[in-house]
């Protein structure tokens, strides 16, 4: 097996409709906005507290997804897991994740340029999202095998209407590994089922991954695998997309070739996170307040402690789930922790024994149920809903956008004159009378 560099992307066609298109990238939801929090949900953080294990990791990963996939009585999700490796990577993870709303305004550029019938410009603009989503499938928002599938398929047939049959072929191909499905036209759709039914019989080989540090998830062209170390015994002959990922360590992305002559391996080194030392401090305090908190006439039964308002800061986050996993894999032990931060009340707990000598999600489900099914307003007595995100109209549809746009262009030169300034502390504001508003003097 060898490792693909990534290609550079051709430079994107700075035409009216991508520069629109970029605009739009940055005032409309993401193509795929299921990490965005859902009006009514409560966000919640998973922080593992178990010892590192293969075993452990897959218990930990049922359980985020059983979290996330949780109803309330009326068949609503009411709980919205954040993204621990996101806050942890503050900063890390910037240029993947500029990378990734880059690629959402080309898509839909190439769109646009694909509606109008400029199958070129098309192609090209649906070239560098696809380059650009292969570099950070790590950190796409939502389902990432289905997001890079509707590129690559948009991409396969603007090539073949641009008289690019061999190009349109090699991402039809690879639409096919990522399982993609859209709508297309009678001549594209005929083209796909025909590279759909050649994928299926091409030959198969075995690709053995590692990581370091291990117990890594890994995603085969954006599809959940298992953790490593890991062999799959059944992969395509052909150019994949790996991802990797575990909590408190970089994500990384990896193009790889599995070759037709031979078995292929692949090892990925994970750069922990720029934040992950915080938490790894935070792990111990957080025991032993776990253990305050469950023991009646400790001083703090029923209650978190500092180290829990700093897990709070540290995500940004009113309610924690601490979780531990114990044991041998026929009898594991699986304890959860519900905490709500501002009162540092714990809220629910439960503890649930099961065999994981083959994965029990059901068990997982069940026992995740058990701990956040709760009358939060009875527990806590009195309104403890989070805040609600609310729908908006967008950025440009604001007075005071425009009024800001005519004000960086007629007013540069003071703005240059107020940025530069001596002031180390800026004077307080005024406000008007009566209103509460604020009063900006130049």
């Amino acid at each position: 097996m060898k490792t693909v560099p990534w290609r550079r992307s051709r430079s994107a066609l700075l035409s009216p409709t991508l520069v629109v298109s970029l605009i739009a990238s940055l005032t409309v939801p993401h193509l795929a906005a299921a990490a965005d929090p859902i009006p009514g949900t409560r966000q919640v953080v998973v922080v593992d507290l178990s010892k590192d294990d293969k075993t452990n990791a897959e218990i930990a990963i049922a359980l985020r997804e059983s979290l996330a996939a949780h109803r309330d009585a009326a068949g609503q999700n009411d709980y919205a897991v954040a993204d621990i490796n996101a806050a942890l990577n503050t900063g890390g993870e910037g240029r993947d994740r500029q990378n990734a709303a880059t690629a959402k305004g080309l898509f839909a550029a190439g769109k646009a340029a694909f509606d109008g019938k400029d199958y070129q410009e098309a192609a090209d603009q649906l070239q560098s999202a696809r380059d650009l989503y292969e570099s950070c499938l790590a950190v796409v928002d939502g389902d990432a095998a289905d997001v890079f599938g509707k590129v690559a398929l948009a991409l396969a047939e603007a090539r073949l209407l641009a008289k690019d049959k061999s190009g349109a072929q090699e991402a039809f191909r690879q639409a096919a590994f990522f399982g993609a499905t859209s709508a297309l036209g009678s001549d594209a759709q005929a083209a796909y089922d025909a590279v759909k039914g050649a994928v299926v019989k091409l030959p198969k080989k075995a690709l053995e991954l590692t990581s370091a540090p291990p117990f890594a998830e890994v995603f085969l062209d954006g599809r959940p695998q298992g953790i490593t170390p890991l062999t799959l015994d059944s992969v395509s002959v052909g150019v994949h997309i790996l991802t990797f990922s575990k909590p408190g360590y970089e994500r990384v992305t990896a193009r790889v070739e599995v070759a037709p002559d031979k078995a292929s391996r692949h090892e990925v080194k994970l750069p922990a996170a720029r934040r992950k030392l915080i938490l790894d401090a935070l792990r111990p305090k957080l025991e032993a307040e776990v253990q305050a908190a469950v023991t009646p006439g400790s001083g703090s039964w029923g209650r978190g402690g500092d180290s829990l308002a700093e897990l709070g800061t540290l995500f940004r986050t009113e309610t924690v789930l601490l979780t531990r996993a114990s044991g041998e894999p026929g009898a594991k032990t699986l304890e959860l922790w519900l905490f709500h931060v501002p009162t540092q009340r714990l809220v629910s707990t439960h503890t649930r024994t099961f065999d994981w000598t083959t994965p029990n999600p059901a068990a997982i489900a069940s026992a995740v149920a058990k701990t956040v099914e709760v009358d939060w307003v009875a527990k806590l007595g009195g309104e403890v809903k989070e805040t609600e995100v609310t729908d908006e109209p967008g950025i440009t549809s604001k007075w005071w956008f425009w009024t800001l746009i005519g004000v960086a262009v007629a007013g540069g030169v003071t703005g240059a004159v107020l940025a530069t300034g001596g002031d180390t502390a800026p004077p307080p504001f005024s406000k008007d009378a009566g209103t509460g508003a604020l009063v900006l003097r130049f």
